[in-house]
């Protein structure tokens, strides 16, 4: 399904337990591709409990409802989560959700449309970085408002690319002074390594990531970026 979607592409993946609550999802049908990068609350069996959850919600919206906004896709993935926990709630913690970068790429066009939920969206188009941030809430099975997530165009080039990461890798502490990485780290790693081809990138990373975290630290948490 990856290779279907994109010309070239990497995951960095690294759950914290066996299994996690970040995942990542890809789609690709006539001419246009999708992409999700979902981080669900907590880890372990939980996490990877929301990840099916979320997963399924994604199969359900984009491909068999074929909705192709990306903010509705958003705001159906929030209802559905409600209605998913409305029988089970008192078994669960109450702020159970996940946030989710998601992309949906018009190879016609040559239009990229994103969405995000707590999550950012950085993309190169010709060497030059755009940051996009994403609406300030989560998706959750809590709370009752009802939300509106905003999409946002991109025109992107042949030779672009796009990086959607949850906040594992920012909230990683290591360095020498026992610090959290941060999105600038991410920002640097990315400006001087996105020329590079997929696999060097996808190597180079795992090496920034367990050199920054060292055999002192703790991997804190689900680690994504694609």
């Amino acid at each position: 399904e990856m290779n279907a979607a994109f010309n070239g592409h990497f995951v960095f993946y690294r759950p914290k337990d066996v299994v996690g609550g970040d995942f990542y999802w890809a789609h690709h049908t006539k001419g246009v591709s999708w992409a999700a990068a979902v981080d669900c609350t907590g880890h372990g069996v939980s996490g990877a409990f929301m990840s099916m959850i979320g997963s399924d919600l994604l199969n359900q919206i984009i491909i068999e409802k074929n909705i192709s906004d990306p903010a509705r896709v958003l705001e159906e993935m929030d209802k559905g989560i409600k209605l998913a926990f409305a029988q089970s709630a008192k078994e669960f913690e109450s702020d159970q959700g996940m946030d989710v970068t998601l992309v949906r790429i018009d190879r016609k066009k040559n239009s990229l449309l994103f969405s995000g939920a707590q999550r950012p969206l950085f993309i190169f188009i010709d060497g030059e970085l755009t940051e996009i941030e994403g609406d300030r809430f989560s998706i959750s099975c809590a709370d009752e408002m009802t939300k509106t997530f905003q999409s946002h165009e991109v025109k992107y080039t042949d030779n672009s690319v796009a990086y959607l990461f949850s906040d594992g890798i920012t909230d990683q502490f290591g360095g020498e002074k026992g610090k959290k990485f941060m999105v600038r780290r991410v920002r640097e790693f990315l400006v001087e390594n996105h020329p590079n081809n997929m696999e060097d990138q996808h190597q180079s990373l795992v090496k920034t990531f367990d050199d920054w975290k060292g055999v002192e630290n703790n991997q804190i948490d689900d680690v994504m970026l694609m």
